[in-house]
Protein backbone atom coordinates (compact mmCIF):
# COMPACT_ATOMS: atom_id res chain seq x y z
CA UNK A 1 0.00 0.00 0.00
CA UNK A 2 1.87 2.74 -1.11
CA UNK A 3 1.39 6.41 -0.20
CA UNK A 4 1.58 8.97 -3.04
CA UNK A 5 -1.07 11.61 -2.63
CA UNK A 6 0.42 14.86 -1.96
CA UNK A 7 -1.49 16.71 1.03
CA UNK A 8 -0.59 20.15 0.56
CA UNK A 9 -2.53 19.65 -2.52
CA UNK A 10 -4.84 20.96 0.08
CA UNK A 11 -2.81 24.50 0.27
CA UNK A 12 -2.66 24.62 -3.34
CA UNK A 13 -6.29 25.22 -3.64
CA UNK A 14 -6.76 27.27 -0.51
CA UNK A 15 -4.12 29.77 -2.21
CA UNK A 16 -6.13 29.19 -5.12
CA UNK A 17 -9.16 30.39 -3.18
CA UNK A 18 -7.34 33.90 -1.89
CA UNK A 19 -6.56 34.81 -5.35
CA UNK A 20 -10.20 34.08 -6.28
CA UNK A 21 -12.25 35.63 -3.63
CA UNK A 22 -10.64 39.03 -3.74
CA UNK A 23 -13.32 41.45 -4.61
CA UNK A 24 -15.52 39.47 -6.20
CA UNK A 25 -18.69 37.20 -4.59
CA UNK A 26 -19.28 35.00 -6.85
CA UNK A 27 -16.06 33.33 -7.35
CA UNK A 28 -16.19 34.02 -3.65
CA UNK A 29 -19.14 31.31 -3.94
CA UNK A 30 -16.93 28.79 -6.59
CA UNK A 31 -13.74 29.10 -4.17
CA UNK A 32 -15.57 27.88 -1.50
CA UNK A 33 -16.60 24.98 -3.63
CA UNK A 34 -13.48 24.10 -4.51
CA UNK A 35 -12.31 24.18 -0.79
CA UNK A 36 -15.28 21.60 -0.35
CA UNK A 37 -14.55 19.63 -3.01
CA UNK A 38 -11.38 18.91 -1.73
CA UNK A 39 -12.60 18.57 1.29
CA UNK A 40 -14.53 15.91 0.37
CA UNK A 41 -11.81 14.16 -1.38
CA UNK A 42 -9.96 14.47 1.71
CA UNK A 43 -12.76 12.32 3.64
CA UNK A 44 -13.37 9.88 0.44
CA UNK A 45 -9.81 9.25 0.60
CA UNK A 46 -9.18 8.77 4.58
CA UNK A 47 -12.54 6.37 4.41
CA UNK A 48 -10.22 4.46 1.19
CA UNK A 49 -7.81 4.16 3.64
CA UNK A 50 -9.45 3.41 6.47
CA UNK A 51 -11.61 0.29 4.46
CA UNK A 52 -7.68 -0.57 3.46
CA UNK A 53 -6.60 -0.11 7.22
CA UNK A 54 -9.19 -2.95 7.85
CA UNK A 55 -8.32 -5.69 5.06
CA UNK A 56 -4.43 -5.11 6.32
CA UNK A 57 -5.54 -5.89 9.82
CA UNK A 58 -7.56 -8.88 8.29
CA UNK A 59 -4.50 -9.86 6.51
CA UNK A 60 -2.90 -9.65 9.98
CA UNK A 61 -4.69 -11.54 11.92
CA UNK A 62 -4.31 -14.48 8.78
CA UNK A 63 -0.05 -13.96 9.48
CA UNK A 64 -0.30 -14.28 13.05
CA UNK A 65 -2.89 -17.62 13.03
CA UNK A 66 -0.26 -18.99 10.43
CA UNK A 67 2.57 -17.87 12.91
CA UNK A 68 1.08 -19.48 15.45
CA UNK A 69 0.35 -23.05 13.75
CA UNK A 70 3.50 -23.11 12.25
CA UNK A 71 5.13 -22.00 16.11
CA UNK A 72 2.76 -25.25 17.09
CA UNK A 73 4.39 -27.38 14.01
CA UNK A 74 7.76 -26.63 15.42
CA UNK A 75 7.47 -27.90 18.91
CA UNK A 76 5.54 -30.75 17.58
CA UNK A 77 9.00 -31.49 15.42
CA UNK A 78 11.09 -29.93 18.02
CA UNK A 79 9.25 -33.20 20.48
CA UNK A 80 10.52 -35.36 17.42
CA UNK A 81 13.68 -34.81 17.49
CA UNK A 82 13.51 -35.21 21.10
CA UNK A 83 12.55 -38.45 20.40
CA UNK A 84 14.63 -39.74 18.15
CA UNK A 85 17.62 -38.61 20.23
CA UNK A 86 16.49 -40.53 22.72
CA UNK A 87 15.62 -43.67 20.58
CA UNK A 88 18.91 -43.44 19.03
CA UNK A 89 20.77 -43.24 22.54
CA UNK A 90 18.70 -46.29 23.84
CA UNK A 91 19.30 -48.30 20.52
CA UNK A 92 23.20 -47.14 21.10
CA UNK A 93 22.94 -48.57 24.26
CA UNK A 94 21.37 -52.05 23.47
CA UNK A 95 24.24 -52.38 20.75
CA UNK A 96 26.97 -51.27 23.41
CA UNK A 97 25.19 -54.12 25.28
CA UNK A 98 24.53 -56.80 22.32
CA UNK A 99 28.43 -56.28 21.60
CA UNK A 100 29.45 -57.01 25.19
CA UNK A 101 27.21 -60.12 25.26
CA UNK A 102 28.95 -61.44 21.61
CA UNK A 103 32.40 -60.53 23.38
CA UNK A 104 31.16 -62.91 26.41
CA UNK A 105 29.69 -66.09 24.32
CA UNK A 106 32.85 -65.67 22.58
CA UNK A 107 34.90 -66.02 25.54
CA UNK A 108 32.87 -68.74 26.76
CA UNK A 109 33.09 -70.54 23.04
CA UNK A 110 36.80 -70.52 23.71
CA UNK A 111 37.05 -71.54 26.70
CA UNK A 112 34.80 -74.54 26.32
CA UNK A 113 36.90 -75.28 22.81
CA UNK A 114 39.99 -75.28 25.17
CA UNK A 115 38.14 -77.86 27.69
CA UNK A 116 36.82 -79.85 24.86
CA UNK A 117 40.59 -79.92 23.52
CA UNK A 118 41.98 -80.97 26.94
CA UNK A 119 39.47 -83.61 27.25
CA UNK A 120 39.64 -84.94 24.05
CA UNK A 121 43.03 -84.79 24.23
CA UNK A 122 43.13 -87.07 27.34
CA UNK A 123 40.06 -89.49 26.02
CA UNK A 124 42.57 -89.81 22.88
CA UNK A 125 45.74 -90.03 25.03
CA UNK A 126 43.79 -93.27 26.79
CA UNK A 127 42.48 -94.99 23.86
CA UNK A 128 45.90 -94.75 21.92
CA UNK A 129 47.23 -96.11 25.80
CA UNK A 130 44.54 -99.27 25.48
CA UNK A 131 45.88 -99.69 21.62
CA UNK A 132 49.46 -99.73 22.79
CA UNK A 133 49.36 -102.09 25.58
CA UNK A 134 46.30 -103.79 23.87
CA UNK A 135 43.89 -105.35 26.33
CA UNK A 136 46.62 -106.60 28.87
CA UNK A 137 45.67 -103.98 31.44
CA UNK A 138 42.29 -103.95 30.95
CA UNK A 139 42.56 -107.94 31.36
CA UNK A 140 44.62 -108.08 34.55
CA UNK A 141 42.46 -105.40 36.27
CA UNK A 142 39.51 -107.78 35.18
CA UNK A 143 41.10 -111.20 35.96
CA UNK A 144 42.89 -109.43 39.18
CA UNK A 145 38.93 -109.76 40.79
CA UNK A 146 38.98 -111.61 44.09
CA UNK A 147 35.80 -113.06 43.08
CA UNK A 148 32.94 -113.07 40.64
CA UNK A 149 30.73 -110.27 42.06
CA UNK A 150 34.32 -108.30 42.43
CA UNK A 151 34.89 -109.12 38.90
CA UNK A 152 31.29 -107.98 37.75
CA UNK A 153 31.99 -104.80 39.48
CA UNK A 154 35.36 -104.39 38.01
CA UNK A 155 34.06 -104.46 34.68
CA UNK A 156 30.70 -101.90 34.99
CA UNK A 157 33.42 -99.53 36.85
CA UNK A 158 35.40 -99.94 33.46
CA UNK A 159 32.78 -99.52 31.47
CA UNK A 160 31.29 -96.97 33.00
CA UNK A 161 34.33 -94.90 32.71
CA UNK A 162 34.57 -95.29 29.12
CA UNK A 163 31.04 -94.42 28.31
CA UNK A 164 31.75 -91.42 31.19
CA UNK A 165 34.65 -89.79 28.84
CA UNK A 166 32.44 -90.34 25.70
CA UNK A 167 29.74 -88.52 27.50
CA UNK A 168 31.55 -85.37 28.75
CA UNK A 169 32.98 -85.09 25.39
CA UNK A 170 29.76 -85.18 24.05
CA UNK A 171 28.19 -82.98 26.51
CA UNK A 172 31.18 -80.44 25.74
CA UNK A 173 30.59 -80.62 22.21
CA UNK A 174 27.03 -79.92 22.89
CA UNK A 175 27.87 -77.08 25.08
CA UNK A 176 29.90 -75.65 22.16
CA UNK A 177 26.98 -75.98 19.42
CA UNK A 178 24.69 -73.90 21.87
CA UNK A 179 26.91 -71.21 22.43
CA UNK A 180 27.54 -70.85 18.32
CA UNK A 181 23.73 -70.50 18.06
CA UNK A 182 23.75 -68.03 21.11
CA UNK A 183 26.64 -66.16 19.39
CA UNK A 184 24.62 -66.58 15.55
CA UNK A 185 21.78 -64.98 17.53
CA UNK A 186 23.56 -62.15 18.98
CA UNK A 187 25.00 -61.74 16.06
CA UNK A 188 21.54 -61.48 14.10
CA UNK A 189 19.95 -59.22 16.84
CA UNK A 190 22.86 -56.98 16.72
CA UNK A 191 22.53 -56.41 12.73
CA UNK A 192 18.78 -55.74 13.51
CA UNK A 193 19.73 -53.23 16.18
CA UNK A 194 22.19 -51.09 14.03
CA UNK A 195 19.82 -51.43 10.80
CA UNK A 196 17.64 -49.50 13.53
CA UNK A 197 19.66 -47.46 14.76
CA UNK A 198 20.76 -46.11 10.99
CA UNK A 199 17.12 -45.81 10.12
CA UNK A 200 16.86 -43.55 13.61
CA UNK A 201 19.86 -41.72 12.10
CA UNK A 202 18.21 -40.91 8.84
CA UNK A 203 14.62 -40.27 10.54
CA UNK A 204 16.43 -37.63 12.88
CA UNK A 205 17.78 -35.59 9.81
CA UNK A 206 14.50 -35.58 8.09
CA UNK A 207 13.43 -34.33 11.49
CA UNK A 208 16.28 -31.86 11.58
CA UNK A 209 15.75 -30.88 7.36
CA UNK A 210 11.53 -30.09 8.55
CA UNK A 211 12.95 -28.10 11.83
CA UNK A 212 15.25 -26.02 9.61
CA UNK A 213 11.99 -25.71 7.18
CA UNK A 214 9.74 -24.46 9.49
CA UNK A 215 12.07 -22.54 11.29
CA UNK A 216 12.79 -20.91 7.36
CA UNK A 217 9.13 -20.57 7.61
CA UNK A 218 8.41 -18.85 10.81
CA UNK A 219 10.79 -16.24 10.00
CA UNK A 220 9.40 -15.17 6.84
CA UNK A 221 6.05 -15.32 8.56
CA UNK A 222 7.39 -12.88 11.28
CA UNK A 223 9.16 -10.58 7.97
CA UNK A 224 5.73 -10.71 6.78
CA UNK A 225 3.85 -9.97 9.97
CA UNK A 226 6.28 -7.35 10.95
CA UNK A 227 6.15 -5.89 7.47
CA UNK A 228 2.49 -5.72 7.63
CA UNK A 229 2.27 -4.19 11.38
CA UNK A 230 5.10 -1.44 10.02
CA UNK A 231 2.63 -0.71 7.24
CA UNK A 232 -0.51 -0.10 9.17
CA UNK A 233 1.56 2.15 11.64
CA UNK A 234 2.08 3.88 8.47
CA UNK A 235 -1.29 3.69 7.55
CA UNK A 236 -2.73 4.96 10.84
CA UNK A 237 -0.03 7.68 10.72
CA UNK A 238 -1.11 8.31 7.40
CA UNK A 239 -5.10 8.98 8.47
CA UNK A 240 -4.00 10.80 11.06
CA UNK A 241 -2.36 13.30 9.02
CA UNK A 242 -5.70 13.35 6.71
CA UNK A 243 -7.44 14.05 9.95
CA UNK A 244 -5.84 16.68 10.32
CA UNK A 245 -6.27 17.82 6.92
CA UNK A 246 -9.56 17.11 6.89
CA UNK A 247 -9.55 19.70 10.14
CA UNK A 248 -7.16 22.02 8.74
CA UNK A 249 -10.17 22.42 5.47
CA UNK A 250 -13.09 22.29 7.86
CA UNK A 251 -11.35 25.21 9.94
CA UNK A 252 -10.51 26.93 6.83
CA UNK A 253 -13.92 26.83 4.98
CA UNK A 254 -15.22 28.14 8.05
CA UNK A 255 -12.95 31.17 8.36
CA UNK A 256 -13.71 31.90 4.85
CA UNK A 257 -17.73 31.42 5.54
CA UNK A 258 -17.12 34.47 8.32
CA UNK A 259 -15.06 36.44 6.88
CA UNK A 260 -16.09 36.30 2.64
CA UNK A 261 -13.05 37.46 2.08
CA UNK A 262 -9.07 37.51 2.34
CA UNK A 263 -7.29 40.98 2.14
CA UNK A 264 -5.34 40.23 -0.63
CA UNK A 265 -2.66 42.79 -0.50
CA UNK A 266 0.80 43.42 -2.34
CA UNK A 267 3.48 41.00 -3.10
CA UNK A 268 6.68 41.41 -1.48
CA UNK A 269 9.62 43.24 -3.25
CA UNK A 270 12.04 40.42 -1.99
CA UNK A 271 12.76 37.35 0.08
CA UNK A 272 15.08 37.40 2.90
CA UNK A 273 17.12 34.42 3.60
CA UNK A 274 15.65 32.23 6.31
CA UNK A 275 18.20 30.99 8.61
CA UNK A 276 20.43 33.24 10.82
CA UNK A 277 22.07 32.61 13.84
CA UNK A 278 20.48 34.42 17.07
CA UNK A 279 23.24 35.71 18.81
CA UNK A 280 25.84 37.31 15.92
CA UNK A 281 22.71 37.21 12.98
CA UNK A 282 24.78 35.59 10.55
CA UNK A 283 23.23 33.47 7.68
CA UNK A 284 23.32 30.25 7.37
CA UNK A 285 23.78 29.47 3.64
CA UNK A 286 24.75 25.75 3.83
CA UNK A 287 21.97 23.25 1.42
CA UNK A 288 21.76 19.86 2.02
CA UNK A 289 19.14 19.09 -0.44
CA UNK A 290 18.04 21.31 -3.79
CA UNK A 291 15.07 22.19 -5.03
CA UNK A 292 13.64 19.06 -7.28
CA UNK A 293 16.61 17.44 -7.63
CA UNK A 294 17.30 14.07 -9.49
CA UNK A 295 17.31 11.58 -6.28
CA UNK A 296 14.21 13.60 -4.62
CA UNK A 297 12.10 14.95 -7.75
CA UNK A 298 9.43 15.75 -5.07
CA UNK A 299 10.91 17.88 -3.09
CA UNK A 300 9.21 20.77 -3.23
CA UNK A 301 11.65 23.43 -1.41
CA UNK A 302 15.40 23.37 0.12
CA UNK A 303 16.44 22.17 3.49
CA UNK A 304 19.36 24.77 5.01
CA UNK A 305 20.93 23.29 7.68
CA UNK A 306 23.22 24.90 10.41
CA UNK A 307 26.27 23.60 12.32
CA UNK A 308 25.42 20.95 14.78
CA UNK A 309 27.29 22.87 17.13
CA UNK A 310 24.61 25.69 16.73
CA UNK A 311 21.27 23.24 16.58
CA UNK A 312 18.94 23.22 19.59
CA UNK A 313 18.36 19.80 20.60
CA UNK A 314 21.23 18.27 18.79
CA UNK A 315 24.04 16.54 21.39
CA UNK A 316 26.93 18.57 20.13
CA UNK A 317 24.77 21.96 20.60
CA UNK A 318 26.92 24.28 22.06
CA UNK A 319 24.87 25.96 24.09
CA UNK A 320 24.49 29.75 22.75
CA UNK A 321 23.99 31.28 19.31
CA UNK A 322 21.46 28.93 18.30
CA UNK A 323 20.16 29.04 14.56
CA UNK A 324 16.41 30.48 14.24
CA UNK A 325 14.23 30.37 11.05
CA UNK A 326 12.98 34.30 10.57
CA UNK A 327 10.59 35.18 8.31
CA UNK A 328 11.40 36.41 4.75
CA UNK A 329 8.81 39.27 4.37
CA UNK A 330 6.52 40.59 6.80
CA UNK A 331 3.07 39.15 6.37
CA UNK A 332 0.41 37.16 8.60
CA UNK A 333 0.38 34.08 10.43
CA UNK A 334 -1.43 31.52 8.02
CA UNK A 335 -1.11 28.23 9.67
CA UNK A 336 1.26 27.81 12.66
CA UNK A 337 1.06 23.82 14.50
CA UNK A 338 1.91 20.42 14.13
CA UNK A 339 2.15 18.02 11.11
CA UNK A 340 3.24 14.53 10.80
CA UNK A 341 5.83 15.05 8.17
CA UNK A 342 7.02 18.71 8.59
CA UNK A 343 6.89 18.38 12.43
CA UNK A 344 6.07 22.10 13.83
CA UNK A 345 5.50 24.39 11.05
CA UNK A 346 4.35 27.58 9.93
CA UNK A 347 3.09 29.36 6.88
CA UNK A 348 3.33 33.07 6.21
CA UNK A 349 1.30 34.89 3.71
CA UNK A 350 3.15 37.79 2.94
CA UNK A 351 0.37 39.16 0.47
CA UNK A 352 0.01 39.08 -3.57
CA UNK A 353 -0.95 35.29 -3.75
CA UNK A 354 2.70 34.82 -1.87
CA UNK A 355 3.30 32.18 0.91
CA UNK A 356 6.09 30.96 2.66
CA UNK A 357 6.48 27.40 4.80
CA UNK A 358 9.23 26.73 7.68
CA UNK A 359 9.32 23.31 8.71
CA UNK A 360 11.01 21.08 11.43
CA UNK A 361 10.91 23.75 13.72
CA UNK A 362 11.83 22.68 17.24
CA UNK A 363 9.12 23.80 19.27
CA UNK A 364 5.27 25.19 18.17
CA UNK A 365 5.91 28.72 16.83
CA UNK A 366 4.67 31.28 19.59
CA UNK A 367 2.22 32.58 16.99
CA UNK A 368 -1.55 32.56 16.46
CA UNK A 369 -3.30 32.09 12.89
CA UNK A 370 -3.76 35.76 11.74
CA UNK A 371 -0.53 37.64 13.94
CA UNK A 372 1.34 39.89 12.15
CA UNK A 373 4.96 38.95 11.47
CA UNK A 374 7.68 41.39 10.36
CA UNK A 375 10.07 40.71 8.06
CA UNK A 376 13.29 38.89 9.91
CA UNK A 377 11.25 38.58 12.79
CA UNK A 378 12.21 34.94 14.56
CA UNK A 379 9.81 32.51 13.20
CA UNK A 380 11.14 29.24 15.89
CA UNK A 381 14.52 27.31 16.38
CA UNK A 382 15.82 25.24 13.83
CA UNK A 383 15.05 21.72 15.18
CA UNK A 384 14.56 18.21 13.28
CA UNK A 385 10.73 16.94 14.43
CA UNK A 386 8.43 15.65 12.39
CA UNK A 387 9.96 13.59 8.92
CA UNK A 388 13.63 14.70 9.85
CA UNK A 389 17.03 12.93 10.22
CA UNK A 390 18.62 15.76 11.75
CA UNK A 391 18.38 19.56 12.19
CA UNK A 392 16.99 21.71 9.41
CA UNK A 393 15.10 23.95 7.96
CA UNK A 394 12.62 22.58 4.98
CA UNK A 395 11.82 26.00 3.62
CA UNK A 396 8.97 26.40 0.44
CA UNK A 397 7.88 29.46 -1.51
CA UNK A 398 4.47 29.38 -3.08
CA UNK A 399 2.66 31.89 -5.96
CA UNK A 400 -0.39 31.74 -6.37
CA UNK A 401 -0.93 27.97 -4.95
CA UNK A 402 1.77 26.76 -6.86
CA UNK A 403 5.49 25.39 -5.25
CA UNK A 404 8.25 27.46 -7.04
CA UNK A 405 12.12 27.18 -6.59
CA UNK A 406 12.80 29.77 -3.50
CA UNK A 407 16.48 29.82 -4.43
CA UNK A 408 16.49 32.28 -7.14
CA UNK A 409 13.80 34.38 -5.22
CA UNK A 410 16.24 34.79 -1.93
CA UNK A 411 18.20 37.88 -0.93
CA UNK A 412 21.59 36.50 -0.13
Amino acid sequence: MKVTRNRWKLYTVLMLVVTLVIGMALPAFASLDDARDELDEIRREREQMEAEMEAAQSELERLVNRLERLESDLVSAQQTLVRLNREISEAEDLIARQAKKIEETIKEIEETETYLEEQTEYLEARLQSMYKNGTVSYLEVLFSATSFTDFLSRFGFLRSLIESDVELVEAIEAARDKLEEDKAFLEAELERQEERRDQLAEDRVKAEQEQVRISDMISEQQRLRDAAQAQMSETEEYIRGLEQDEKHMEDLIRRMEEEGRFNEGEAPSQLFWPVVLQDTGSKVYFIISGWRTPSRPNHNGIDIAPPHFNSIGHRNYGGSNPAIAVASASGTILEAGWNNSYGWYAIIDHGGGWWTRYAHLHLKPDYSVGDFIAAGQMVGYIGSTGNSTGPHLHYEVYINGTRVNPEPLLTR
